[in-house]
């Protein structure tokens, strides 16, 4: 009897480290990685060396361990996905619309919020260190000069220009033409004329970025939150000001060919399946392994994983299991259930 019962308690022993082997946590983005290399690399040991028993648990094993790596492929394949999906919607470097609208997508404020964003963006990769105010001032003139690609601003230009001419007009008739001459530096034979200067006056010949920026950065916002599409002019300023000074300073830095990189590796999680787990692992592990590489992509896969984790522990993480500190603690557990190693 007590043969028997001994033979029992080794047998359910024996079936707890075998349930064990696959059974490993999964759902953040730490386990799913931890995971990752402890399943494929059991795997890969017990379909490379001898084992000690029968042929139909090493296939039961087999079947766990491909089961579960499954199961950890369709989490990474989601979190890799999002984060490339989102990292070349901020790289769209074909689509500067694309681009500037990833890049207000996230903002709250549009006005206050956006501008201050994007001059500080373009103060930063052009190297201009003026105030803030004063390149403001500047890029909403040129905005003004080139109306056809700030269509969100012609509402409040609109405006602002029938204010001037209303103003100028008040001016002629305080004045008298000859005195409302010198003062805009021309020369009229009568009020008529002058009335037809005023009439006939652009936004070319107002300095409107003088007037949206003379009551600060406070009033700027204020006439565009009441008289412009925040949002559009936002994304506008992006898309015209902020992209081209951002590609001409990553380009040198070789982003068109980390682009590609990504793109390419992009398209092939596409075709990641569990039912091809040798291909899936591959993709899979070229991502991490490019996401390793840029290092910046690690802050993308943390935003967009189930993680505390920051970028930077990511890559720690990364560092300790390619560096095989737990492949002792595996071998064990493979030699417990019969494989030769």
């Amino acid at each position: 009897m007590k043969n028997v019962l001994d033979l029992y308690f080794k047998r359910k022993s024996f079936d707890l480290v075998l349930a064990q082997i696959w059974n490993v946590p999964t759902g953040t983005l730490e386990d799913d990685l931890k995971a990752l290399y402890e399943l494929e690399y059991k795997r890969s040991m017990i379909m490379s060396h001898g084992f000690s028993g029968v042929p139909e648990r090493r296939d039961n094993i087999i079947d766990g361990l491909t089961e579960k790596l499954g199961e950890v492929i369709e989490n990474l394949k989601g979190v890799l996905d999002a984060t490339f999906k989102d990292w070349l919607g901020t790289h769209a470097l074909l689509s500067p619309e694309t681009w500037a609208e990833k890049r207000i997508s996230d903002i709250e404020e549009y006005a206050r919020g956006a501008f201050d964003q994007a001059v500080s963006e373009y103060a930063r990769y052009t190297g201009d260190g003026r105030k803030h105010e004063t390149i403001l001032e500047e890029l909403v003139n040129d905005a003004v000069s080139r109306l056809s690609e700030f269509p969100s601003l012609k509402k409040l230009v609109d405006l602002l220009m029938e204010d001037e001419m209303n103003r100028r007009y008040d001016e002629l008739g305080e004045e008298g033409y000859e005195e409302f001459g010198r003062m805009v530096r021309m020369e009229f034979k009568n009020e008529e004329e002058a009335e037809e200067y005023i009439s006939n006056l652009t936004s070319k010949d107002v300095d409107l970025g003088e007037l949206m920026v003379s009551g600060g950065h406070a009033g700027f916002f204020d006439m565009v939150e009441k008289y412009a599409d925040a949002r559009g002019l936002a994304k506008e300023f992006y898309k015209n000001f902020v992209f081209p000074v951002w590609f001409a300073h990553w380009k040198e830095q070789g982003i068109e060919e980390t682009r590609n990189t990504i793109q390419n590796i992009y398209d092939r999680l596409q075709s990641v399946s569990v039912n091809n787990t040798g291909n899936a692992i591959a993709v899979i592990n070229l991502a991490i392994n490019a996401s390793h590489q840029t290092g910046s992509m690690m802050d993308y896969i943390s935003s967009n994983a189930n993680t505390d984790l920051s970028g930077g522990q990511i890559i720690e993480l990364l560092d300790k299991l390619s560096a095989g500190t737990d492949v002792e603690e595996w071998n064990q557990e493979l030699r417990e259930v019969g494989v030769n190693i």
